[in-house]
């Protein structure tokens, strides 16, 4: 049987609405309860910040070769460090999710695309 993760109204205590900002969660990624993850519908692929990998205390030897590269806004090439991949749990649900490890600076600690969101059978819902 599968749980909704839904809010309630009390829960937007100090949020102005109506906003437009983007959905901001945390998820149990590994043994982490990884904050600051930025749920972008339009992303290509699960992005995992360099910092955050380290702060995971993840050995360098779990990220296996990538050889697809990234294009940024700028249509920059970006090379990722290398892809692992992690359990990802939200909820009652636990999906194997893989990351590609980039060496950015960022104020989020990891991207989750639309893919992930359909697989979880989730509908985000940024009013709350």
């Amino acid at each position: 049987m599968e749980t909704p993760i839904t809010f309630a109204d009390e829960e937007l205590d100090g949020v102005l609405v109506p906003h437009n900002d983007e959905l901001v969660i945390t998820l149990r990624i590994g043994e982490y309860d990884v904050k600051k993850i930025i749920v972008d519908q339009g992303a290509s692929t699960e992005i995992m910040y360099y910092h955050t990998f380290k702060k995971m205390e993840l050995p360098p030897s779990s990220l296996k070769k990538c050889l697809v590269p990234l294009v940024d806004f700028s249509a920059q090439i970006i090379w990722p460090m290398g892809k692992v991949t992690l359990p990802v749990r939200a909820g009652s649900v636990v999906l194997k999710t893989d990351f590609l490890v980039v060496d950015l600076p960022s104020s989020y600690n990891v991207i989750m695309r639309r893919t992930w969101m359909h697989k979880m059978k989730a509908i985000p819902y940024k009013y709350h």
